[in-house]
């Protein structure tokens, strides 16, 4: 159909020739998604309208199109995948559908947009959502928005006001990362919200500016001055082994909730249980809800999760020499063996050795001796070593 590719059905765009001239183009009636990158890298586009029909636009649908200057979304429109509408720069304006539920990562990100209203149909404002949005100033949260994600405005440098309403429960505290950072007034920007709000109490921890917004009735609406609360726990540091769980031992008056910095090292269930993934460190973000009688509350607990215990074997290969392997230890960059002869009060590192050697042969040893052998994983992460725990002591004894 003059160059652009349908599925046999008609109705989901595959692919958008790139370089078609045309600089506007009403999708068919009948259509119903955007594939992924059907759009990608459309330079000459300006106006895009959407049909009646529309539900899904894809991951990476419409990403990276810099002339694009119209987008008429339709309503029925339900999903904005990740990366959706990503760098569209001369978007400026743009009205998200009240029929829209799903907004993915990214999925405005480096977009030119002034303005911004997400409907209430919206429950999460997903990872770097609305992230680097250079001309961002507003952004208005609808009622029924009840969460805002890890980055979610990342870098939207000249942003000022924030209205949040008061059925957000749950901010992550990288949510307003770096935003506002340009304006000249030293004000970073301003959070509109309600008295004893979520929002309120997030903006006060944060050190982010709060404007009150006044009931739309005082005469019938009493605000009651709520009692502070605090999430008790333990410990604020912790350590677990890839594969292991751990649970997080807190409590509070409200209802706690649980979120993870990142979620290819470890994940953590509604419970609070964590679970490690992979080498790495991470926060654990706690969040106690703000409700008629208490203020919200929030915790950071800091994980750290190392790699796994290899095990041992010895074997004599000679009168006087041993061969030391281990077993391969998932996520290793490298392992570390540690001997202690006879005579020493303690273990020294003997060698270091790549993660593809698994053996190490020691030889010259005395005859009645007694050594001990144990190793460890280490593995890289941003340049630094986090080290597994110690395997068990193998011993040798030498024959006279």
């Amino acid at each position: 159909m003059d160059g652009i590719v349908f599925t046999k059905d008609g109705k989901t765009i595959v692919i958008y020739p790139p370089g078609r001239a045309n600089t506007e183009y009403e999708i068919p009636e009948g259509t119903s998604e955007i594939g992924d990158h059907a759009f990608a890298s459309t330079h000459s586009l300006k106006k895009l309208v959407f049909p009646s029909s529309m539900r899904k636009i894809g991951s990476f649908g419409l990403s990276t199109c810099p002339g694009m200057e119209e987008l008429v979304l339709n309503d029925g429109l339900e999903t904005i995948g990740d990366f959706g509408l990503y760098c569209l720069t001369a978007l400026e304006d743009v009205t998200i559908p009240e029929t829209v539920t799903s907004i993915g990562n990214y999925a405005f990100s480096g977009s030119g947009i002034r303005e911004v209203t997400v409907p209430g149909s919206v429950k999460t404002i997903n990872d770097t959502a609305f992230g680097a949005c250079d001309r961002l100033t507003r952004v208005v949260l609808s009622d029924g928005v009840t969460t805002i994600s890890d980055n979610a405005f990342l870098r939207s440098r000249v942003l000022e006001e924030v209205v949040i309403p008061d059925t957000v429960s749950d901010i992550s505290e990288t949510a307003f990362e770096e935003s506002g950072a340009s304006l000249t007034d030293g004000k970073q920007f301003t959070i509109v919200c309600s008295k004893g709000s979520y929002a309120e109490e997030f903006a006060e921890k944060q050190g982010i500016a709060v404007e009150i917004k006044e009931p739309d009735d005082p005469g019938e609406q009493t605000i009651k001055e709520k009692a502070s609360q605090r999430i008790t726990i333990k410990m604020t540091k912790l350590a677990s082994s890839v594969g292991k769980r751990v649970k997080i031992k807190a409590s509070a008056k409200t209802n706690l909730t649980y979120k993870v910095s990142n979620r290819k090292v470890a994940k953590v269930s509604s419970k609070g249980v964590i679970t490690a993934l992979r080498p790495g460190k991470v926060k654990i973000y706690i969040n106690a809800k703000s409700t008629d009688q208490y203020k919200a509350a929030s915790k950071t607990v800091r994980l750290t999760v190392l790699p796994g215990r290899p095990k041992l074997k010895t074997v004599n290969i000679s009168t006087l020499a041993v061969k030391v392997s281990w077993s391969k230890v998932k996520y290793a960059s490298g392992y570390e063996l540690f001997v202690k002869s006879p005579g020493e009060k303690g273990f020294h590192k003997r060698v270091t050795r790549k993660a593809k050697v698994k053996s190490v042969t020691h030889m010259g040893l005395k005859k009645g001796g007694t050594y001990k052998y144990k190793a460890r994983v280490f593995t890289m992460v941003k340049g630094k070593k986090i080290y597994g725990a110690c395997s068990a002591v193998k011993t040798v004894k030498v024959r006279r």
